[in-house]
């Protein structure tokens, strides 16, 4: 949806999405850290810098308390996070 424009639609899907992983998966799961990351892209694009600022943090916290150091999913966190801080 967010490809297609409806970053409301896609942000709402993915707020969803977020509430199951983190009641079924707990808070700290790797798969909700994706989820953060991917809903942070959506507030970036809409504007909120600082809303996805703070879900990109979360998702690579989440990343280097459950993964390897050099884990590509921490790369991927980090190049989002830069992203935001470049604007």
């Amino acid at each position: 949806l967010g490809e297609q424009g409806d970053l409301a639609g896609a942000r709402a899907l993915f707020q969803r999405a977020l509430r199951i992983e983190e009641a079924k998966l707990g808070p700290a799961h790797p798969y909700v850290a994706t989820t953060l990351d991917n809903l942070a892209r959506v507030l970036r694009a809409q504007g909120d810098l600082t809303g996805a600022l703070a879900l990109h943090e979360r998702a690579l916290r989440i990343y280097e308390a459950t993964l390897e150091p050099a884990h590509p999913d921490i790369a991927k966190s980090l190049s989002n996070l830069a992203a935001v801080l470049l604007y």
